[in-house]
């Protein structure tokens, strides 16, 4: 009896403290990317190799690169290992609708491209006031309206993209952009070929960038 309650004790400590393996994308940031795909009409991407399939990091969606969180591993041994979206690549790739609402959800992406013959359409979402660690943000259209044809007031979150330097997004049909904007030091900025309209776009907009209005 003493021998039965001692295995299955043993055995109880064995399954209940074995490590347990933790995606290495924290679950919000997949969802948006899921959320991504759906809306932009994924199953017709020109590359979308492994896309839904498992963790975006560990099964290689095409166009994602991840980075781990600092200090942290990346081997998928150790409990808790933990990575982030850290780029989003998927220009030239047959994209087609709008970007979702959770897009921002990808809080840690640094390099966003989205531009070169896809078909987006609709606003930016709101929620990229989230994303305030990107540098590069590309979602440009194309003087023979083949490209990108996102609309509206860009949101005010992109005010908190401080750390961002290369923002392309001409020829799209943006008809405003927030004050705040003048206060970001973007080094190489394109917004001409947009229908802005001149009580909703800020000076800085026309030197900064190249951006016209009427």
């Amino acid at each position: 009896m003493m021998i039965n309650v001692y295995v299955t004790a043993l055995l109880l400590v064995v399954v209940f403290s074995f490590p347990t393996i933790e995606a290495l994308v924290p679950p919000k940031e997949r969802d948006a990317l899921v959320a991504l795909f759906k809306s932009t009409n994924g199953p017709l991407w020109t590359q979308k190799a492994n896309w839904l399939d498992g963790d975006p990091c560990e099964n290689n969606w095409q166009g994602i690169v991840c980075k781990p969180v600092p200090g942290n591993s990346t081997t998928l041994n150790k409990k808790d290992a933990v990575d982030h979206v850290y780029r989003l690549n998927l220009a030239q790739n047959n994209l087609k609708g709008t970007l979702p609402p959770n897009f921002g959800d990808l809080t840690m992406v640094e390099w966003i491209a989205l531009d070169i013959f896809n078909q987006l359409e609709g606003p930016l979402p709101g929620s990229i006031g989230q994303m305030t660690d990107v540098t590069l943000f590309t979602i440009a259209g194309s003087v023979n309206g083949a490209g990108d044809k996102l609309s509206g007031m860009i949101p005010e979150g992109i005010c908190n993209m401080t750390k961002m330097s290369i923002f392309h997004a001409g020829y799209n049909k943006f008809t405003g952009i927030p004050e705040c904007f003048c206060n970001l030091e973007i080094e190489n900025c394109a917004l001409g070929g947009n229908p802005l309209i001149c009580s909703q776009t800020p000076t800085c907009a026309k030197t900064m960038c190249g951006a016209t209005c009427t």
